[in-house]
């Protein structure tokens, strides 16, 4: 892989990572995308919610492309937290 088409796979892996993060995770999101070769992307949103309470860090989901599958994963984690949180 050039260099240029590296630097193109790491714009195109970060836009999907923090379009997927902003669409999860409302209303804080850090973000960090890491691309190697052939364009697999592994992606890290880390949620910040603020609470009445105090401040939930949830770990909102990471793998690999394509996305959807890093949203199903995070879509179990948050219902994981959720379920915690009721008991």
């Amino acid at each position: 892989m050039s260099e240029k088409q590296y630097i193109t796979c790491l714009c195109v892996c970060a836009y999907v990572c923090v379009n997927l993060c902003v669409y999860l995770c409302v209303p804080v999101c850090t973000c960090v995308c890491v691309c190697v070769c052939v364009c697999v992307c592994v992606c890290v949103c880390v949620c910040v919610y603020r609470r009445l309470h105090g401040h939930h860090h949830w770990l909102c989901g990471s793998g690999r492309s394509p996305p959807h599958h890093r949203r199903h994963r995070c879509r179990l984690v948050e219902e994981e937290n959720l379920r915690l949180r009721e008991d």
